[in-house]
């Protein structure tokens, strides 16, 4: 089951046929740090958490954790 990682939002998925307070919709996985490619992966890679981090208002996300994600009630189309 994923929780969705933003401030606030209380949405999870699904993992039962009729789970009423699940959000149907898609998650997104928040980018993880890349460490074992080139320095310039790992530098983009920071960059890409650290706006995940400002636009789900969360600062305190675990930079070594791979299992926050978000809903698609927080992206323009829904998913």
């Amino acid at each position: 089951m994923v929780n969705c990682a933003a401030f606030g939002c209380n949405n999870r998925s699904c993992n039962k046929k009729n789970d009423t307070g699940s959000f149907k919709g898609g998650f997104s996985h928040v980018s993880a740090i890349v460490t074992s490619e080139s320095p310039e992966a790992e530098r983009l890679s920071k960059k890409r958490r650290r706006e995940w981090q400002s636009r789900l208002k969360r600062a305190d996300l675990d930079d070594a954790a791979t299992h926050y994600g978000a809903c698609g009630m927080h992206f323009v189309s829904g998913e």
